[in-house]
């Protein structure tokens, strides 16, 4: 009876530490966790998810990857110019690109217009965006590697080139709990 119970208290105590270091564990790994769980409808990822190495090109048609970006947190947009809650939340991306340290956050907004760089360039000029700077993803290689299906969709990107979370649909971007969850992981 003895051994029965000191083997029930062992056992216990092993599930015990166990769960506890995995709560500890899963909680390192979510930076920001509290200033991410702010934005609504935001899709904290358990785990960051390391993002490939794909090619876009830049309004000079310089082809860039997003591993040109490690050591800064990305605030990756996806979007298109016949998207028109796309262009409905670009106002609010335009203010958050002047809120934050650009030293540390890149702001990079990817359309994913299949007419490629000039027409999107002549868009942005046309929008005056110009205080900004576009990408290109005329294949729509970096969302299909990232499963993004709907537009617009926001993925933010850790310091080691990681996915964190996303967000599918618009929001005001220039939101403090944006600014928070930005300036948290680019600390």
């Amino acid at each position: 009876m003895v051994h029965q119970t000191l083997k029930y208290i062992r056992t216990l105590s092993v599930c015990l530490i166990l769960s506890i270091s995995a709560n500890h564990a899963s909680a390192q790994n979510i930076k920001c966790e509290k200033e991410a769980r702010a934005i609504k409808n935001f899709e904290l990822l358990a785990t960051p998810k390391p993002m490939g190495n794909v090619p876009f090109f830049n309004m000079k048609g310089e082809t860039l990857s997003l591993e040109s970006y490690k050591g800064k947190v990305v605030f990756l947009n996806h979007w298109a110019i016949w998207c028109a809650p796309c262009l409905r939340e670009m106002p609010s991306i335009l203010r958050l690109s002047k809120n934050i340290d650009t030293q540390k956050i890149t702001i990079l907004p990817l359309s994913v217009d299949r007419s490629g760089v000039k027409k999107v360039h002549r868009f942005v000029i046309k929008k005056r965006w110009n205080e900004m700077v576009f990408f290109n993803d005329p294949k729509m290689k970096v969302a299909r590697e990232s499963d993004i299906q709907t537009l617009p969709a926001t993925q933010i990107i850790d310091k080691k080139g990681a996915e964190i979370g996303r967000l599918v649909g618009t929001y005001e971007w220039d939101a403090p709990e944006v600014i928070d969850l930005l300036n948290c992981l680019a600390q």
